[in-house]
């Protein structure tokens, strides 16, 4: 029991330390646009869901935040954790930014850690991460300054600027370019020798490793073994962590609903949730055959789909809740708290070997079945 404790406590701390709602306020906003102008000063943090997310102003706290595109030009004296499809820092973050997301732009300073998924990621001549750098994507340029070490997985990834501390990579391209610095040691796995410019620099020895060949030909992926662990974990864990928290934010009630409807009557509502997620499918395909019911079908495979998204995040509220109440702990009532304990585990219970398949489909028929079944005591 001891040692369950630990662990569970080991989850909470994970959670206050990658999103930490303390004590202080907590605003939240939505829409198609949000924009915390120059002039507007937000005491504490904020949690932001909109298409367009533009920060000019001041926040004294954490920025939570999903969209489409997001700017930050002013400056955040807490963390950053956002998953966006394009998002540009070219202002001042004081804490850590943990990013999820297409194209990632840093043009401005970080002064502490920089943690990453995106496809790309760029950080500009004049612009800084004060602390480690940790990324897993398709492409990192980096042309400014790196406080600390470089660690990841990446297809391409170039350096033009200066690395106070040491550069790990798993890699397909690596170049160092004119003027590029780095403090300590170059360790990469790669194919390919690094292409280095001669005007470059590294202070510590540079280690080249064959990745294993394997015996069928194929295109290169990167396994997932070959990338250091919070490559692997954190950013899917962030991701729900944020669609979480906005979900129990925006829709604490009806959040509540769905979960108390899943609780009351688990076996039932996990039967109905198998039923639905067979049926819905095919009620689609019959629906769009007529042109007069294509309307409702993509409305219906809209709801279909954003529920299963869902289904893990109404999971993680009911172990979250449970694990708070077990260890009574003042806030186990609420919703945020609940949803930082909850995504952690959840997580780790659907990547469970040989199990983990069957949890995450138990878990979609149980959130699916009470989303059915709350619509239909609404009907009555």
């Amino acid at each position: 029991m001891k040692i369950l404790r630990y662990v569970v406590l080991l989850f909470v701390v994970f959670g206050f330390v990658f999103v930490a709602p303390g004590a202080q306020a907590m605003e939240i906003r939505s829409g198609e646009s949000v924009l915390v102008e120059r002039e507007q000063v937000i005491d504490g943090s904020v949690i932001i869901g909109a298409t367009n997310i533009t920060i000019d102003g001041v926040v004294h706290g954490d920025v939570f935040c999903a969209g489409q595109r997001v700017t930050i030009a002013g400056t955040v004296d807490g963390d950053v954790i956002c998953a966006a499809q394009t998002m540009v820092i070219s202002g001042d973050v004081s804490g850590n930014v943990r990013l999820l997301g297409q194209s990632v732009e840093v043009g401005g300073w970080v002064r502490r850690n920089a943690t990453l998924a995106a496809q790309s990621f760029a950080v500009s001549r004049n612009a800084s991460v004060s602390g480690e750098l940790l990324f897993a994507g398709q492409s990192l340029v980096v042309d400014g300054l790196i406080g600390k070490s470089i660690m990841g997985a990446v297809q391409s990834a170039t350096v033009n600027g200066r690395v106070n501390g040491s550069v790990k990579l798993d890699v397909e391209s690596l170049g160092l370019g004119e003027g590029a610095s780095i403090s300590g040691a170059l360790r990469y796995t790669s194919d390919k020798d690094a292409v280095i410019a001669r005007s470059s620099s590294v202070a510590g020895t540079i280690e080249r490793t064959t990745p294993p060949v394997s015996n069928k030909t194929q295109e290169k992926v990167f396994p997932k073994s070959s990338r250091p662990w919070p490559a692997n974990a954190l950013p899917s864990i962030l991701f729900y962590l944020i669609i979480g928290l906005i979900t129990v934010s925006v829709f604490p009630n009806y959040t509540k609903r769905v979960t108390d409807q899943m609780k009351a009557t688990p076996f039932s509502t996990g039967f109905t949730g198998a039923v639905a997620l067979m049926s819905v499918p095919v009620l689609v395909v019959i629906l769009a055959i007529t042109i007069l019911g294509i309307p409702i079908a993509l409305a219906l495979l809209f709801l279909y789909i954003v529920t299963i998204m869902l289904s893990r995040i109404f999971v993680a509220n009911i172990v979250g809740a449970y694990i708070l109440d077990n260890f009574n702990v003042r806030q186990k009532t609420n919703l945020l708290f609940q949803m930082l304990v909850g995504v952690p585990i959840v997580w780790f219970m659907f990547k469970a070997p040989f199990v983990g398949g069957f949890i995450g489909f138990i878990a979609v028929c149980w959130a699916l079945g009470g989303v059915v079944q709350l619509l239909r005591r609404a009907k009555k």
